[in-house]
């Protein structure tokens, strides 16, 4: 969960410290998923939908109403959790292969390479981001 793409310049790699973000990428060796700021950024859960529907005694009930009374947010942790299903396929497709290349700064531009270990998330044609709002509020739920 980090980056913007295909380049731009997102919270979760230059705060508070982009250093981090460039170790982690030029030490891993494993496949990368990104979620990017764009990717979750309208994608708005945790709203009068969830709210109409949870028993107040529920914590996540509890935990939306004290962080901004069902005002909602963006869905960033969900999509990232999401990826780890075959769900997500019903929704997003992925990049082609490349390399998130990070500056000193922070900011991020996407390098397309065959031979690369990464990949971000791309919202599908035709899908509707209510639609993925709704479902993630769903499994919120318990549905």
């Amino acid at each position: 969960m980090g980056g913007q793409y295909p380049e731009g310049k997102e919270a979760n790699f230059y705060r508070p410290d982009p250093k981090s973000t460039l170790y982690c990428l030029q030490n891993w060796t494993k496949e990368v998923i990104f979620v990017g700021w764009e990717a979750g950024n309208n994608i708005m859960t945790g709203g009068s939908y969830l709210k109409t529907r949870l028993d107040s005694k529920n914590p996540v009930y509890r935990s939306y109403e004290l962080y901004n009374n069902f005002s909602g947010r963006s869905s960033w942790d969900q999509l990232a959790v999401l990826q780890l299903t075959d769900i997500s396929e019903r929704f997003f497709n992925f990049s082609n292969y490349g390399c998130c290349n990070v500056a000193s700064d922070g900011s991020n531009k996407w390098i397309e390479d065959k031979t690369g270990n990464h990949r971000y998330i791309i919202l599908k044609p035709g899908i509707e981001i209510k639609e993925i709002a709704t479902f993630i509020d769903n499994l919120m739920i318990g549905l």
